[in-house]
């Protein structure tokens, strides 16, 4: 199960048992340890010891943790998006993991794509927790919203039908006044001249930085104007020494001549 929990190790499936059998306890120990996985696709257990309903339903449960952890929408999101299935004779997976499982094997679809579709079909079809939604912009919700409605992009090989029961979820506990308002004319012409007057001030303050942007440009180009000025200066007074020197040298060779 360690070895199985490094996301290094590249095994896309594997088929594993004993001859006196598997125990659920083994194989609910590997599911867990798959959760970091990136290549795992599928298991095969062979023999796997069921003694009971209980124990089929400790093993559906770490599946559904694995592949859908409804526990949270944190949770849900880094739930394992590759993972296709658990194979057994001895088992077999609930409706919830039918789903998942579904989903994970559209090989057309995306990680980001797969976990739209299972958010769609299982973690919204559950009591979720709407707080995770309650900051978001009001013109993302009704994005939010048409995960929840029927559309084919969430809908390709798996059976679904529109969910009712989330969008009422989600409006029920949202912020229902800002969500469903209907703005009069009056109130619009408002907030847009709220808004104009919010940009005017924002267009101020640019208009003030320009200026002052202006000013400094212009006592910098003073500035390399005194600074060329200052280095010509130079350049002609060290032409002149350079001249001096030369008579010098000229009037010292003449008299050694001499």
């Amino acid at each position: 199960a360690q070895l199985f929990s490094q996301g290094s190790i590249a095994l896309e499936e594997l088929k594993i048992g004993r001859l006196n059998g598997f125990s659920v306890t083994w194989a609910k120990l590997l599911l867990e340890s798959l959760h970091s996985n990136e290549s795992m696709n599928e298991l095969e257990i062979v023999g796997l010891k069921v003694a009971d309903l209980p124990s089929l339903e400790l093993l559906d449960n770490a599946a559904k943790k694995l592949v859908c952890d409804t526990s949270s929408f944190d949770a849900f999101c880094k739930s394992n998006h590759i993972f296709q299935g658990l194979v057994s004779r001895e088992y077999k997976p609930s409706q919830t993991l039918k789903y998942a499982f579904r989903i994970n094997t559209i090989s057309d679809f995306s990680i980001n794509d797969r976990l739209r579709c299972k958010l769609r079909s299982i973690y919204f079809h559950t009591n979720f927790d709407v707080e995770p939604f309650l900051s978001i912009k009001i013109s993302i919700m009704p994005h939010v919203l048409g995960i929840l409605s029927r559309s084919d992009e969430f809908i390709t090989n798996v059976n679904e039908e529109g969910n009712l029961n989330g969008i009422y979820r989600f409006i029920r506990n949202w912020n229902v006044p800002d969500l469903c308002v209907f703005p009069s004319p009056e109130l619009k012409i408002k907030t847009l001249e709220a808004e104009n007057a919010k940009l005017l001030c924002s267009l101020n303050k640019l208009e003030g930085e320009v200026s002052r942007l202006q000013i400094l440009q212009r006592e910098s180009n003073q500035k390399i104007k005194q600074l060329k000025m200052e280095n010509q200066r130079l350049l002609e007074e060290n032409e002149e020494h350079r001249v001096r020197k030369g008579d010098k040298s000229i009037k010292r060779s003449n008299v050694n001549t001499v």
